[in-house]
């Protein structure tokens, strides 16, 4: 069922990779499964050896830029703003920060940077930051 969904390319590959999955023998078992010729199997082999060994899966430069991207100092501006709430254990050096993601947020935007609790959630893991909470 699901061989019949793919196309002639598609099957292709979807059974050399099987072959390559199962080692010795792999090409004789998946073809007589499959009813794919061993032939095919081993062009299929061949194609995803040569042509897609150096594609990548997802393009390198999709998606949103960061935010650091267009703002080279909010890093700077971050480090600035939690100066004066950083704890840390220097055996671990670890630091901590006491301010929520939306309270730190809203500060950088009050000092005119933009970013939002997600982004500034993955800063603070850059710059080595967790959330020390109350016990």
């Amino acid at each position: 069922m699901f061989l019949s969904r793919l196309d002639e390319q598609q099957r292709r590959w979807y059974a050399a990779q099987q072959a390559q999955e199962l080692g010795h023998g792999g090409e004789r078992l998946v073809a007589k499964i499959t009813g794919v010729s061993e032939k095919t199997i081993r062009r299929g082999r061949s194609e995803l050896d040569a042509e897609l060994a150096d594609r990548l899966v997802g393009r390198a430069s999709g998606g949103r830029p960061f935010t650091e991207d267009h703002d080279p100092q909010i890093e700077q501006a971050l480090e600035r703003l939690l100066e004066s709430e950083t704890a840390g254990d220097p055996q671990r050096r670890t630091k901590f920060r006491r301010s929520s993601l939306r309270q730190i947020s809203a500060r950088l935007r009050q000092g005119g940077h933009s970013a939002c609790p997600t982004t500034v959630s993955r800063l603070l893991r850059k710059l080595g930051y967790s959330l020390k909470v109350n016990a």
